[in-house]
């Protein structure tokens, strides 16, 4: 099974799609391996620069392993580059959330909801942070969202119902 993980992403790491980048990073990222799987996404992007999924992936690697020096550097470079695109604003939600911003989040997340009101990750994204600031009502819609769009959802069945608990 190594063998052929191994042959796999040598076969990807050639490749110069990023699409299949990225799907190799979903993988490799899954097994723990957030570094490597940061390297394979920025490849993606530097290959395709306007890529909307490689951006968002890149953005979430580098929350999703506290990078924050590294989200501020992508934040300010997409605002430059892109002001107002789903990219820039995701990446400033994110940002925001990592520095405890929880309210600036929920706020750019909201507008983000707007954008792409069919993906579920921005459902969360907004239930999280406005959960963390205290606005649950709009915390408990934003999941229901979410599992809307995806019912199975993990991450969001398991956010609403902590939120449910925290509640009562």
């Amino acid at each position: 099974r190594r063998v052929l993980f191994r042959s796999l992403r040598d076969l990807a790491l050639h490749n110069e799609r990023p699409a299949i980048l990225l799907e190799l990073a979903l993988v490799i990222g899954t097994t723990g391996r957030t570094a490597e799987a940061a390297q394979i996404t920025q490849r993606a992007v530097a290959l395709d620069p306007s890529n909307m999924d490689a951006l968002e992936q890149q953005v979430s690697i580098l929350a999703d392993t506290g990078n924050k020096d590294a989200l501020t550097q992508l934040a300010v470079s997409l605002a430059r580059s892109a002001p107002g695109s789903p990219a820039a604003l995701y990446s400033e939600a994110r940002l925001r959330y990592l520095l405890g911003e929880f309210a600036a989040a929920a706020t750019l997340a909201r507008q983000l909801s707007t954008m792409l009101p069919d993906k579920p990750w921005v459902f969360e994204l907004l239930g999280g942070a406005s959960a963390s600031a205290g606005a649950v009502d709009s915390a408990r819609q934003a999941f229901e969202a979410a599992l809307r769009l995806s019912p199975r959802d993990v991450t969001a069945l398991i956010n609403l119902a902590l939120l449910e608990l925290r509640t009562g």
